[in-house]
């Protein structure tokens, strides 16, 4: 899990959290330090404050989801911010979930177990159309082959036919 917040507290509060739930847990303490810490070792889900200094969490997450690699990671949103429209602005910026501060624990791990669930499954998924996709392909390729032998059979046997008939 990375966690990306500006304020110490926050940050020492749900590593804490999460490592004595069994997470291993990254930080950083703005967007550009998440972005590098990510594109090094892609994590699986982000925890994201919203008013940080230079790129807000919003500008950060639609980062992520521009970067091939990093764009299926799940992002929350954990911010102090409670109106709608932020809310809406998180879910826009391409956020999966938004849990308001201060946060309670059941509910943070409760919310990050299901997102990190979801997102090996989603992987998995994946893994599995992929492998189907290239056995498919593989069988197509066989099939073209025994209908290219089939066809070319069939036209020696026409034309062996068209000669015995000349031949008569």
């Amino acid at each position: 899990i990375l966690v990306v917040d500006d304020t110490l507290t926050n940050l020492v509060l749900a590593n804490t959290v999460l490592q004595q739930n069994g997470y291993q847990v990254v930080s950083a303490k703005n967007g550009k330090k998440a972005l590098a810490i990510a594109k090094k070792e892609p994590p699986d889900l982000v925890l994201m404050d919203v008013e940080m200094p230079g790129w807000d969490g919003y500008e950060t997450c639609q980062r992520f989801k521009k970067e091939a690699n990093l764009a299926t990671i799940p992002i929350l949103f954990l911010s102090a911010l409670n109106k709608p429209e932020d809310k809406v602005r998180a879910f826009a910026a391409g956020g999966i979930d938004y849990i308001h501060k201060p946060f309670q624990e059941e509910e943070l791990l409760a919310r990050v177990f299901t997102h990190v669930e979801l997102y090996h499954l989603r992987e998995k998924l994946e893994q599995k159309i992929a492998e189907q996709h290239k056995e498919i392909l593989a069988y197509t390729t066989q099939l073209e082959k025994k209908v290219e032998a089939r066809t070319t059979e069939l036209n020696q046997a026409k034309e062996m036919a068209e000669a015995a008939n000349l031949a008569k």
